[in-house]
């Protein structure tokens, strides 16, 4: 059954005056702020520094070059939803003042403009990471220290896609050189470890976090204590699908870590736009929780597509906020 149209959404929008990596200042005063009430599907369009909202039936008369379409505002039989415009990145916002945000696998967070996938959860009796199978040799010589030794304790891979005399590497010779590429941090019984990258120098493919060849499978890098919760966040490039390094965090007990720029973070980002301490980290019951701590720039999580809006709700697109609120039994919407 199609819901009434006398439900609305109160939209209001707040746009930073600055166009910076699609940031938003959480601390700036200087933002240009509109209101909407909205009974039906609209697009919200963002047209220099001010909003303006279509509702269904409405023809866009700007420019193409002047405006672009953030976000749209759908009913439906559930109620009402945002999703991106296409032109813009939906984000969720963390907020400061509510307990943080559960981590899934492969969901995306940003905190400033360093993005953040999650790509490996290990809680207290869950299946270990999946492993990558990898070709072992039957015949060959090790890259690194010419050796043709080939024994089940180390064995001669090929992890990436080098061929000819570059192609096969000791498992033991690969695993040194990754972990001389790696920084490690303790905070009380946590510890957390950095890398760079994992990708090869020469073909440039990303090396797997562990592989299965002859026996029990083995980490690539030195992990001590591999039975112990984790999560393993991939830094990603701003512009290009590409990492930029790894960051295993490993709870041996349940507490917090701090996530900032900050000499004493647990895990720490050299980028100016993440702030000192940025944000925490927690385990807890089962659950990693990520919590914003009133950073400059926020602390995201990525919409893939679509989300309801059932709750009191805030939205980031770009340099653009919006919050959500629902009322009238439907959806209320409010946007800070």
């Amino acid at each position: 059954m199609k819901p009434e149209r006398t439900s609305k959404v109160l939209i209001s929008t707040k746009t930073w005056s600055r166009d910076s990596y699609n940031l938003f200042d959480y601390e700036s005063i200087v933002l240009s702020e509109q209101q909407h009430l909205a009974e039906q599907d609209c697009s919200i369009l963002r047209i220099g520094n001010e909003v303006d909202f279509l509702e269904h039936n409405q023809e866009i008369c700007y420019q193409q070059s002047e405006s672009r379409i953030i976000a749209k505002i759908e009913l439906s039989p559930r109620g009402f939803s945002i999703k991106s415009g296409k032109e813009e990145d939906l984000w969720r916002v963390v907020n400061s003042a509510s307990s943080g945000h559960e981590l899934h696998k492969n969901e995306i967070i940003k905190l400033g403009r360093v993005k953040l996938q999650v790509t490996h959860l290990k809680t207290k009796g869950a299946e270990k990471i999946s492993i990558d199978s990898i070709i072992c040799a039957e015949g060959g010589v090790c890259r690194i220290c010419f050796n043709e030794d080939n024994t089940n304790e180390n064995p001669l891979i090929a992890p990436c896609h080098c061929t000819g005399t570059m192609k096969f590497i000791h498992l033991a010779c690969l695993q040194t050189w990754i972990n001389s590429k790696i920084s490690k941090t303790t905070s009380g019984e946590s510890v957390s470890y950095n890398w760079k990258n994992m990708d090869c120098e020469i073909c440039q493919q990303q090396f797997p976090l562990a592989i299965n060849c002859i026996g029990p499978y083995a980490f690539l890098a030195k992990i001590e204590d591999s039975e112990s919760p984790y999560i393993i966040l991939e830094s990603m490039e701003r512009d290009k699908n590409r990492s930029r390094g790894l960051h295993l965090i490993q709870f041996n007990s349940e507490e917090t870590l701090k996530m900032g720029r900050g000499h004493d973070s647990d895990i720490k980002f050299n980028d100016i736009s993440v702030s000192r301490f940025h944000a925490s980290l927690t385990y807890s019951s089962g659950k990693f929780v990520i919590k914003d701590n009133k950073s400059k720039f926020g602390t995201l999580v990525q919409i893939p597509d679509s989300i309801d809006i059932s709750e009191t709700l805030t939205i980031q697109a770009g340099r653009t906020l919006i919050s959500m609120n629902v009322v009238d039994g439907i959806s209320n919407m409010v946007i800070e």
